[in-house]
């Protein structure tokens, strides 16, 4: 059966017998059994066309596809900005957020620490000084470089000593002292009053009989403030 001339030009070789079309690999002629001489030529330049025409499948192929590829990787990269975007964001609010919630604990503690101060303050001007001497100590404990609380606590410190002294009530008398020549030992006024407190401790002692007494407290004051009378 012979092959349509039109339709079979790109896919077979003509026979030279009969003028049948038959494969391009064919060796003998289907219809009239010829052996086909295959032109190489024309064999080489069916495979050629049969070569460009898939070429040009794949080509036409690839610009159909060209459009929705890149659409779907600009998709992509927009999902992926976005992202980036977004944790981004994220990362600066959560760092203001951390930035906002530590200022305010550390005005939430100024605010405390100045209020503990503005409490020793009226406890002083009140002459409360166990009052302000407790409020002052625990402040300077969490703030050691307050503005005046250590000046304040001296003061505290030197009226509460003399009051213990105009009560006889010497061995608290000393322990104030001996904080405050502790801290400032140039200070002719605490030495003085120290020295008064171990006098009376002293002939306290002596009175009661304790010699051992007497004798601990002229060493200890021997080795705090350096004299002995």
């Amino acid at each position: 059966m012979a092959m349509r001339r039109i339709s079979s030009q790109e896919i077979g070789i003509e026979c030279s017998a009969c003028g049948t079309f038959n494969d391009v690999d064919a060796a003998v002629c289907i219809k009239c059994g010829h052996v086909i001489h295959t032109d190489v030529t024309a064999r080489h330049g069916t495979r050629e066309q049969s070569r460009e025409a898939k070429i040009r499948q794949a080509h036409e192929a690839a610009v159909t596809e060209t459009p929705f590829a890149l659409n779907k990787h600009a998709k992509r990269s927009q999902q992926s900005r976005r992202t980036i975007t977004i944790l981004g964001v994220s990362l600066v609010i959560l760092l203001l957020i951390v930035l906002i919630w530590n200022r305010i604990q550390v005005w939430q503690w100024e605010q405390q620490i100045t209020g503990a101060y503005q409490e020793a303050v009226e406890c002083y001007e009140s002459a409360d000084y166990l009052c302000s001497r407790a409020k002052l100590s625990a402040l300077l404990t969490q703030a050691p470089n307050y503005p005046g609380a250590e000046d304040l606590l001296r003061i505290v410190r030197w009226e509460l000593a003399q009051d213990y002294m105009s009560e006889n009530l010497w061995e608290q008398a000393a322990a104030e002292l001996m904080v405050l020549t502790s801290h400032d030992d140039e200070r002719p006024e605490f030495r003085a009053a120290l020295m008064q407190t171990y006098d009376a401790l002293i002939r306290d002692a002596a009175g009661r009989g304790d010699i051992g007494e007497v004798i601990r407290l002229n060493l200890e004051r021997l080795s705090i403030l350096g004299v002995q009378r």
